[in-house]
């Protein structure tokens, strides 16, 4: 008789699993219609034919516009939790 596994439930152990770091990470994004087609025009302009490697490129290309815009200390000052607007 075969063991009944949980659906959506995690059977590898901790120790068992590989560092994202090093052997990398799989996600899924979800699109909605106005995005998709936005992937899709950005597919053709860049002679691309999968989904998957037009939206890497598009990330590095947008983190490579935002880095070298604002630089890496000031986007951690835009975004840190503690910043509060200064009063009049």
């Amino acid at each position: 008789m075969a063991i009944q596994k949980e659906p959506f439930r995690s059977y590898t152990l901790d120790k068992d699993k590989s560092d994202p770091l090093a052997s990398g990470k799989l996600f899924t994004v979800r699109l909605n219609a106005q995005e998709y087609a936005q992937l899709k025009q950005d597919m053709g302009d860049f002679n691309l034919r999968n989904e998957s490697t037009a939206l890497k490129l598009l990330a590095e290309l947008g983190r490579n516009v935002i880095h070298s815009t604002f630089g890496r200390k000031r986007i951690r000052w835009l975004f840190r939790s503690d910043r509060v607007k200064e009063e009049d």
